[in-house]
Order: structure tokens, then C-alpha cells, then sequence
């Protein structure tokens, strides 16, 4: 017998609420080019979350919430990206 995700989670103990504080936000993460466009680095494949997070911004802004958004930028010669553009050269 093979446990899903959530029948170990709750196995485990997890999954209880803890609300969301006295000064929520919303962080959305690596929703950057190189993920959402098929033609770049990461195929795109991310189509779903991304209109899921369109609802979620949405509400936030309208709930005037801070949202703040990650990127990963690096040095016009690449200096600073260290071994991960070895691994993946379409990011330089």
C-alpha cells in the first residue's frame, strides 16, 4: 500500500491551521521569464500556478496586502552566477 502525500502528512501530525497572523503578505517566487516562457530555460510549465496566482494577487491587492516578488539577476558578464549557468547556460 503506497500512503499519498496527505495520508503521511497527517500520519505525521501535520496539517493543522495557523491563520495568517496579524500582518500577512503575499511572496510569490520564480515566477520570473525563464520559468513561464516555453522558449526559455524551465519549458513553460507552470501555467497553472501562474493563474492561480493571478487570483491571489488579486486579492491581496484588493485587501491591500504587501506583495513582493523574487528575481534572480545576475552580472552582464555572468560573473556572479557562480556554477549555475554550467549547469543551465540559457540563464546567462
Amino acid at each position: 500500500m503506497t500512503l499519498s502525500e496527505l495520508e503521511i502528512y497527517q500520519k505525521q501530525g501535520f496539517g493543522n491551521s495557523s491563520g495568517m497572523g496579524q500582518h500577512p503578505a503575499l511572496l510569490i517566487v520564480d515566477f520570473v521569464n525563464g520559468f513561464a516562457d516555453p522558449d526559455q530555460f524551465g519549458g513553460g510549465n507552470i501555467g497553472e500556478a501562474i493563474e492561480n496566482t493571478r487570483g491571489l494577487l488579486a486579492a491581496a491587492r484588493t485587501l491591500g496586502l504587501p506583495v513582493a516578488f523574487t528575481r534572480v539577476v545576475y552580472a552582464e558578464d555572468g560573473s556572479d552566477a557562480g556554477v549555475f549557468t554550467l549547469k543551465a547556460p540559457p540563464l546567462k
